[in-house]
């Protein structure tokens, strides 16, 4: 009987320290956490000795419930459906809720004797399991992240030797579980570094590239940093602005509104608005300004950022526009005949005073009215095909008497041009009295009146 019971000891011994050698292998290749998990579960169940084995997992809900994180063995399509929970309370103080909950391993060999909670004792009875192991997995801090639980049908499956061996198998778990986990740790934070810094060039090639000037300054405003475009803007170099306060880039009669500017900023965190600065050599100019205070999670100022934007090219272009549409329309009222131009639909977009004038209409009712509305019935089919023609070929002429609104008609010369503004095209022409004009060319527009 001895013989046999130290024999039956050391088959137990030899399935158990199977399970932890198949493990071990497992740990030195595993990828995942769930590929440890799976393995041990396997590796234990592999001799047919431990009928079950399984991973739980403990939540931190409201309940405290365990998941299953992996399973092996005959009878682990059994667990589905179990309410498993590592609080202090009856669904809590099975082996597995235990082991987690206390951190220490937990071994009944004869489970009918034992006074274990009657949920788990009826179900080991049902699956006709007699001994049970559930091992709390710690990592190196000693945290309890998992639970392994193993059963049998032999009793006394689990003596000390074993319990040694599954011990030993738990702390080599957790160990691989935080090398993987430091990993893939050291593995996110690389990448959040290599994002980072490639965010950084990204950065540092937007502001070395761009239109906009840049200058930044210390907790105390003195400018320590600026970027090409603002030495492109201003003509001053990194050495000319090296501890100098922002306002050295506002123009002197301006330099009392940037000191209420500043003040804001420090209370409101940013500002935007025209002023005038000046340049290292030159005149002032006028620019957009921004102000904008960086500061820590303290919420203390670390910095202070200013860009500036060269508003010059902007205004000379709003004064080339200006004089060029002061010029535009100087030339139109200043024309003896009437002007007016206006898209394939007949929608007036212009018109000159002398068209008012002549026929009559307000400017309010010649913005609803069509081109055909200003002739006779009898003449409009001339019309429409000249205007065609002007949409066609590029331009037209036609001799037609013009009706005013009072119904009076005069004898006109009318031209067409095709102009096309933002893709659309546009009929632009202008009418020239010719009731005093005797013997016109029939074929081409009159030179002028002989």
């Amino acid at each position: 009987m001895q013989s046999g019971s130290i024999a039956a000891e050391i088959e137990r011994l030899n399935w158990s320290l199977a399970a932890v050698t198949d493990v071990t292998r497992v740990l030195v290749r595993a990828r995942t956490e769930h590929e440890v998990f799976l393995a041990a579960c396997e590796a234990a169940t592999r001799q047919n000795f431990y009928d079950v084995a399984w991973i739980g997992l403990p939540r931190h809900d409201e309940k405290r419930t365990v998941v299953v994180g992996a399973r092996a063995g005959e009878l682990a399509c059994h667990l589905d459906g179990l309410d498993i929970r590592w609080a202090d309370v009856p669904e809590g103080r099975g082996p597995t809720g235990t082991a987690i909950r206390t951190g220490q391993l937990q071994i009944c060999n004869d489970h009918a004797s034992n006074p274990s909670p009657k949920p788990w004792h009826d179900w080991m009875r049902r699956l006709g399991l007699k001994s049970s192991l559930s091992l709390p997995i710690r990592l190196p801090s000693r945290s309890v992240i998992a639970s392994m639980t193993v059963y049998s049908r032999h009793q006394h499956a689990f003596g000390e030797a074993e319990a040694a061996l599954f011990r030993q198998l738990g702390d080599d778990i957790g160990y691989g579980i935080d090398i993987l986990r430091t990993r893939a740790a050291y593995g996110e934070a690389r990448a959040q570094a290599e994002l980072q810094e490639r965010r950084i060039q990204m950065l540092t090639a937007a502001l070395r590239t761009g239109v906009e000037g840049l200058a930044i300054a210390d907790r105390e405003g003195r400018i320590f940093s600026v970027n090409p475009a603002f030495t492109r803007i201003t003509g001053h170099e990194i050495a000319d602005v090296v501890g100098q306060h922002p306002s050295m880039l506002v123009a002197g009669h301006e330099e009392k509104t940037f000191s209420e500017i500043w003040r804001s900023v420090e209370t409101n965190g940013n500002w935007q608005g025209e002023i005038r600065c000046r340049r290292k050599t030159g005149g002032p100019f006028p620019a957009l300004l921004g102000l904008t205070v960086v500061r820590d999670s303290a919420d203390a100022v670390t910095h202070y950022v200013a860009t500036l934007l060269d508003l010059s090219p902007l205004k000379a272009a709003e004064e080339a526009a200006r004089d060029e549409r002061i010029f535009s329309e100087s030339m139109m009222e200043s024309t003896p005949g009437i002007i007016y131009f206006y898209d394939y639909e007949g929608h007036f977009e212009r018109w000159n005073r002398n068209f008012s004038l002549v026929s009559g209409y307000s400017d309010e009712e010649i913005a609803t009215m069509h081109p055909l509305d200003f002739f006779h019935a009898e003449d409009r089919a001339l019309l429409r095909g000249r205007i065609d023609e002007v949409f066609e070929k590029g331009e037209s002429w036609v001799e037609a008497p013009f009706l005013t609104k009072d119904n009076r008609t005069i004898p006109y010369l009318f031209t067409g041009r095709r102009v096309v503004i933002r893709k659309r095209e546009y009929l632009v022409g202008v009418g020239i009295d010719i009731s005093d004009c005797k013997g016109l060319p029939t074929l081409l527009p009159p030179a002028g009146c002989s």
